[in-house]
């Protein structure tokens, strides 16, 4: 399973992709830091999962998702943010997100997701 992670901060980028390597079935593809390099990214490699902040350099709160919605329908997308307020969750949601998770929080459970995802995907 190709995954994409989409975030300004190469702390998290590397700590994530650090991760992944780590989960059979996962292929991590090169980071993307910025909203074009996502776009780029998304288009030339089709990644079955993309882990995206809503803080990205280069796009407004959010305005990234429904472009990755639109152009990639089936791909996994999952918003992984500091900003956990319920109105940003449902704003994701609405959007195209099909989870949204706490960054400060929920590392394990992306990894437990990412591992039980690329399990699945692979049978």
């Amino acid at each position: 399973m190709k995954v994409l992670v989409a975030d300004g901060s190469q702390v998290v980028t590397k700590r994530l992709l650090s991760m992944m390597q780590e989960i059979t079935h996962v292929e991590p593809l090169t980071p993307a830091y910025d909203a074009q390099a996502t776009l780029d990214s998304m288009r030339a490699n089709d990644p079955e999962l993309l882990i995206v902040d809503i803080h990205i350099p280069g796009a407004k709160e959010m305005d990234l998702l429904p472009t990755i919605r639109r152009e990639k329908p089936k791909v996994i997308l999952i918003v992984l943010t500091n900003l956990v307020y319920p109105q940003y969750q449902k704003r994701a949601k609405a959007l195209g997100a099909d989870m949204f998770m706490d960054k400060s929080k929920e590392f394990v459970r992306l990894s437990q997701l990412v591992r039980e995802l690329a399990c699945s995907s692979f049978d």
